[in-house]
């Protein structure tokens, strides 16, 4: 399980995957979700990529819908406010990709393999999003955050409070200080194999278009 004292280190797409990214308390809300939607190459769906050469990163985009309802509430950015939706968004981000693909021997653009570019994917540093609450409002991309693995930063840290009875409750509490991730993007993750193929194609037809 990934814990927060694991600060200093990036994020790579192994890293994710596995459900090696959620706490014990979130991995129950998982596996119910994958009964009701099914795995991640199904609850999830791939609807795009978006390249920033400039900057050298491509964003990859997923939807998926809620667990129990099509009437949902979804994190607005940058209020993070909170409006009513009827699907998630989740985004992965790559890093210096252009950066690593220049690495290959012999590097020219249009003669780049798909498995030049998967093993960049595998490689590469990544950052996350996604736009349910409890990604946010639970402290998770806090964490996230705290790891330079969020791609779009909040300090929205997890809290305790002790109810009538003395008891320490909240979100603290409940994930220990594990995880740093939801369940969709757990699931979306846990999938990244069935993804990549049709990450990588996408690449590949932007690469040999440039």
């Amino acid at each position: 399980m990934i814990e927060y004292k694991r600060l200093e280190e990036d994020i790579t797409l192994s890293d994710v995957k596995g459900h090696s990214a959620i706490s014990n308390f979130t991995k129950p809300f998982m596996l119910d979700r994958r009964r009701i939607k099914g795995a991640g190459n199904r609850s999830a769906k791939l609807v795009d990529m978006k390249v920033n050469k400039k900057e050298d990163y491509l964003d990859f985009y997923f939807l998926s819908e809620g667990t129990y309802s099509f009437d949902v509430k979804v994190t607005q950015e940058p209020s993070m406010e909170l409006k009513k939706d009827n699907v998630y968004d989740q985004r992965i981000r790559i890093l210096d990709f252009f950066k690593l693909l220049e690495t290959k021997p012999n590097y020219s653009q249009k003669e780049v393999t798909k498995q030049d570019i998967k093993e960049v994917l595998k490689t590469a540093n990544c950052k996350l999003w996604c736009s349910c609450p409890s990604q946010i409002w639970q402290g998770l991309n806090y964490y996230l955050t705290q790891l330079d693995g969020s791609i779009i930063p909040t300090y929205i840290a997890p809290t305790n409070v002790k109810n009538k009875n003395g008891k320490i409750i909240g979100w603290k509490s409940r994930h220990k200080s594990q995880g740093m991730i939801c369940k969709h993007l757990d699931l979306a993750s846990a999938s990244i194999s069935f993804f990549l193929p049709i990450m990588t194609s996408k690449i590949n037809k932007y690469l040999k278009k440039s």
